[in-house]
């Protein structure tokens, strides 16, 4: 009889295990189904978080290739002001170069008057001297004349 005891509790506590096993194994379900819904949860947040950003990144990339669009064009623009500046510095050089050229002629000129108006001024006086003593003056006063327009018309 001792061992059918043995085997009778045995057999319980086998019963036992058996029932905590159940027990433990439909908890272990339960945590597993739970886990499995959380899942489902995130995937279908995943899902929407990827498509937002989906979403997002085709808007940004769009404004991003207008902005780009946007100041090439703007490149493009001060390139060909450049080029325009550039024919205008060149233009501008040569016409700097001209008006040089241009006013050592003009002074040149200037100097040559100038030298040639000593020069009458100088006969003038000679002459003056001569007439003063030949008493020409009239002559003189006429020669005088003539020269102080010449010197007005240089002097504008």
């Amino acid at each position: 009889m001792i061992k059918k005891s043995k085997i009778i509790k045995k057999k319980v506590a086998s019963k036992k295990t058996e029932n905590q096993m159940m027990v433990l194994l439909e908890d272990i379900r339960d945590q597993v189904k739970i886990v499995a819904e959380g899942h489902v949860g995130l995937d279908k947040k995943i899902d929407s978080v990827h498509n937002e950003l989906k979403n997002e990144i085709q808007s940004f990339k769009h404004d991003t290739e207008s902005n780009f669009k946007v100041v090439f064009k703007h490149i493009n623009e001060m390139e060909d002001f450049k080029h325009e500046m550039d024919g205008f510095k060149h233009e501008m050089g040569a016409f700097k170069h001209d008006t040089e050229s241009n006013f050592k002629t003009v002074f040149q000129h200037f100097s040559n008057i100038e030298d040639e108006l000593k020069i009458i001024k100088m006969e003038i006086s000679e002459l003056k001297t001569m007439l003063f003593k030949k008493a020409d003056l009239e002559r003189l006063v006429v020669l005088e004349q003539k020269v102080a327009t010449l010197e007005r018309q240089l002097a504008k």
